[in-house]
């Protein structure tokens, strides 16, 4: 991806009280992530379907 942003929202828990939803953007261009990288991230979205 040369430009763009792409969004990604989730339930941050990492933090005293409550739960809350955050909303992290990355801004385009993006380098390709190595195959370690990319089962990383792979794995963290399969999780947060939970």
């Amino acid at each position: 991806m040369n430009e763009g942003i792409v969004t990604y929202t989730f339930m941050d828990d990492t933090l005293p009280g409550c739960p809350q939803e955050r909303t992290i953007e990355f801004h385009a261009p993006f380098d390709k992530c190595g195959r370690e990288a990319w089962a990383f991230f792979e794995k963290a979205k399969r999780e947060n379907r939970r």
